[in-house]
């Protein structure tokens, strides 16, 4: 007679396959089916403050170098930079 091979065993995670397609599918139909409301207005106290609230006044240091380097303060720049930050920085 005939002896057939028993059949493999299954493997564990394989029996989950249809409970997460399941889950899939109910999550995507209560996302179609379920009725959004718009959020509500909110309130929002916004903080006041002055434009110039700086304590005092800070001299500012301004050096050129030769080659065309340019120190702000204590920062360092290059030359095709320099103009833009300067005019912001004096303003």
């Amino acid at each position: 007679m005939i002896e057939f091979d028993e059949e493999p065993p299954r493997r564990h995670f394989e029996t989950l396959v249809p409970l997460i397609n399941v889950v899939f599918l109910l999550l995507i139909f209560f996302l179609l089916a379920g009725t959004m409301t718009p959020a509500e207005n909110v309130a929002v106290s916004l903080p006041e403050g002055t434009l110039n609230d700086r304590e005092q006044d800070v001299p500012t240091t301004l050096i050129v170098e030769a080659d065309g380097f340019v120190w702000l303060g204590e920062r360092v720049m290059d030359a095709k930079l320099s103009g833009a930050m300067v005019e912001k920085h004096l303003k």
